[in-house]
């Protein structure tokens, strides 16, 4: 009973380590995950489970030019426990037009 006890902790804790898992269904964040992950020089796989990441947020962002025109862009962020990244990924074609780093003290 124990040892079934066991893998069961090991089998759900090694699944809610890939971050992305809650965003494999919506198309326009997964590739955006994908997107930064191939900036960052990393595999999905690797990103999605990087150790030092407490968790990766993904929401919908835009971007307004002094011409006044309106770029859709995901915006995926990095939470680390001191640090927390940011990339915008434009919609258009898929380019970071924005990163950023910030302390969290």
């Amino acid at each position: 009973m124990k040892f079934l006890l066991a893998s069961l902790l090991c089998v759900s804790s090694a699944y809610a380590s890939d971050l992305c898992t809650r965003y494999e269904n919506n198309t326009r964040y997964f590739t955006a995950i994908e997107t930064v992950a191939d900036y960052l020089g990393y595999e999905l796989n690797q990103l999605c489970n990087h150790p030092s990441f407490l968790d990766i947020e993904v929401q919908p962002s835009r971007v307004i030019t002094r011409n006044g025109e309106v770029q859709p862009h995901v915006k995926v962020q990095f939470h680390k426990n001191y640090e927390s990244c940011y990339y915008k990924v434009r919609d258009e074609d898929k380019a970071i037009t924005e990163s950023r780093c910030y302390s969290t003290y």
